[in-house]
């Protein structure tokens, strides 16, 4: 779901550790294929994907002006500024609701 919304601005598509994104049709499909005894079960694990949603928003963000917004703003948060701080760990509370939700819709 994540890749659908943020596209090449997705930062788990963080290139070489991953490459590509599957949906839960083409792991089944796989499963199958390779010959998969097991009931294949999709687990879905959004909740901690705050920080996918806050870092993938400021990916795109740092396209539209230039430069890596993430970077500057990881390395305030290193530093111990606390206005940054605060902001991130209220973007992180403030998107709970929307993680949880897209886990309890298979989403995450």
């Amino acid at each position: 779901m994540s890749t659908k919304i943020f596209g090449k601005f997705f930062y788990q598509l963080d290139v070489p550790r991953h490459l590509f994104d599957y949906s839960d049709k083409n792991l089944k499909i796989y499963a199958s294929k390779f010959n998969f005894k097991h009931k294949v079960k999709m687990r879905y694990g959004a909740f901690w994907d705050q920080t996918t949603f806050i870092v993938s928003v400021l990916h795109w963000i740092s396209s539209k002006i230039g430069g890596n917004i993430w970077i500057r703003f990881s390395k305030k948060i290193k530093k111990g500024n606390i206005f940054v701080v605060a902001f991130y760990g209220f973007l992180y509370v403030a998107l709970t609701p929307l993680t949880v939700l897209l886990n309890f819709l298979k989403s995450g």
